[in-house]
Order: structure tokens, then C-alpha cells, then sequence
């Protein structure tokens, strides 16, 4: 599902969107357009949001066309995009992935940052957000692996992404600098056991990598300048303050990559949650 709400943003998030609806043999993508409740000039608004959706069609069909992925759009009515969204995603049940895309206007991050607020309280799909810095190819895909609940869905569309395009995924997991030998091979490890338990294997486009360095952010930002990364898909921090949406190193990360990011958000539902938190409790406790 793409909501609309911004035209001069949308050929990179359509790009991924297609992209992954061909990594799955049964999905299609939905451009939502959502239209605000009890809007003056009713009439007049509605033929806007026609043209608007016809405009859409038009442009950025081709990305869905040539990936042989069935697209279609819609208007809805709602008193926020955030309700339209909700609203659609609990009539239509089988929303598999949320995109959205972060515009480099305040005004415009606000209302994004507001809707993601209210999706991640609701907590019914997967959201994912782009920062967008264009995309011209999909080879390299930077993933860094925290170990959190959020980037085990990173590490899925990554590969599919990587598979789709025949391109590489370089997962990264960064250790603090004075770590001993012995443990450095404990991280390699277990960044190789979360890989392969999510992928049932290390594939062969795949790469893992351990970075030392006191400063995740910076070195995902150097990786993936090193790199070459076309693109930067990273799980949101699972611990938030106040006013974050995705927490403080996913937006340094977004900020300092010369490339688009794709941050994801993984749907789970609150029985799972609290329960996945009192194990990792129970796991600091026992340490």
C-alpha cells in the first residue's frame, strides 16, 4: 500500500514498491490517494483528487508494468491520512508492507511523522518509510543488523530486493572498538546465526561484515560510503524517546548516507510484544 501524498516524490518509492510486489508471486500495489473529510467545495475537491489519481496512473504506471505487477488506485475519504490508512488496512486485511515516503520539507515531515506516530499506537502492519536521495539502480543494499525485532524484517526485504535485481546485500553489524578476538568471533556468529535463521542460509549475493567503532550511525555512514550502497534498509530502534519515530541512530544514518534509506517498522501483535520484552528483561537480568 502507497499512500500519495506527495507527486514529486514518489519514482524511487514506486521503484521499491514494484520491485518487491515481483519478489512475491501474489501481491499487487494499491496508490492510495486520501481525501480530507468535510472538505469545503466538496465537488471541486473531489474532481482534484481525480485528476490527481489519473496523474499518478499515468507517471508511474511504467514501473509496475515492467516488473509485470499488477497496480491499481484508489480515493478514499478520511479526517487524516492516518485514519484513511487505518481504515484501509482493516478492511483489507492482506497489507503486507506500508510505504511512505519522509518529503525534505518540514511541513511536510510533520504530517508524515504525525501519521507513522499514530500507525506505530494502532501497531496492524508493517511501515516502511523512505528517505529519499533518488535511486537509479538496486545492486548494493547496505543492512545493518542490530539484533532488534525491527531489522529482521530489513534483512527479508533486502534479499528480496537483492534476488529481484541481482544485485548484493552487504549485512553489517557494528562491535564496540575494544572488543577482545574472542568475542569478535562471537559477533560474527551470531550476525551469521541471525541471517541464516531468517533466511534458512547465508545466500550466495549475500556479504556479512563486523565494523569496531564506538559510533554505529558513523559507521554505517562510512560503510556504506565505502560501499557504494544504492540503498540503506535499517530496522527501527526498538527503545524510543518522546518525540523519535524511529530512533536517534536510524535518523543520523538517514540523514549522513549520500543514499536513500528505507526504514522499517515490523507489525507485531501486543501479546507477542510484551512477551519478546520480558524474555529480553530476563536475558539483562540474568547477565
Amino acid at each position: 500500500l502507497l499512500p500519495v501524498t506527495d507527486f514529486s516524490g514518489l519514482d524511487t518509492l514506486m521503484k521499491i514498491g514494484a520491485s518487491l510486489a515481483e519478489a512475491k508471486s501474489d501481491m499487487n500495489m494499491c496508490m492510495m490517494l486520501v481525501m480530507k473529510r468535510g472538505s469545503e467545495r466538496a465537488e471541486q475537491t473531489l474532481e482534484h483528487f481525480k485528476q490527481a489519481r489519473q496523474y499518478v496512473m499515468e507517471k508511474f504506471i511504467h514501473y509496475a508494468v515492467e516488473r509485470n505487477v499488477p497496480t491499481y488506485s484508489k480515493t478514499v475519504t478520511a479526517d487524516t491520512l492516518a485514519d484513511g490508512i487505518i481504515d484501509e488496512i482493516k478492511m483489507d486485511n492482506n497489507v503486507r508492507l506500508l510505504l511512505l515516503r519522509m518529503p525534505r520539507e518540514s511541513t511536510g515531515q510533520n504530517l508524515i511523522n504525525e501519521t507513522v506516530q499514530k500507525l506505530i499506537r494502532e501497531n496492524i502492519v508493517n511501515i516502511g518509510v523512505l528517505y529519499d536521495k533518488g535511486l537509479t539502480q538496486i545492486q548494493n543494499i547496505l543492512v545493518p543488523v542490530g539484533g532488534g525485532y525491527h531489522c529482521k524484517l530489513a534483512i527479508h526485504l533486502a534479499h528480496e530486493l537483492a534476488v529481484i535485481n541481482k544485485g548484493q546485500a552487504d549485512f553489517l553489524r557494528v562491535v564496540p572498538s575494544a572488543i577482545v578476538p574472542e568475542e569478535y568471533e562471537d559477533q560474527m556468529a551470531y550476525l551469521q546465526e541471525i541471517v541464516m535463521s531468517e533466511l534458512s542460509g547465508i545466500p550466495a549475493d549475500a556479504s556479512l561484515n563486523l565494523d569496531q567503532s564506538d559510533s554505529a550511525a558513523d559507521s554505517i555512514i562510512r560503510h556504506a560510503r565505502l560501499g557504494k550502497a544504492d540503498l540503506v534498509i535499517i530496522g527501527s530502534s526498538e527503545v524510543l524517546q518522546e518525540d523519535e519515530i524511529f530512533g536517534e541512530i536510524v535518523e543520523k544514518v538517514a540523514a549522513g548516507v549520500s543514499c536513500s534509506t528505507l526504514v522499517i517498522r515490523q507489525h507485531e501483535s501486543p501479546a507477542a510484544s510484551w512477551l519478546r520484552r520480558q524474555l529480553k528483561s530476563m536475558d539483562k537480568s540474568s547477565d
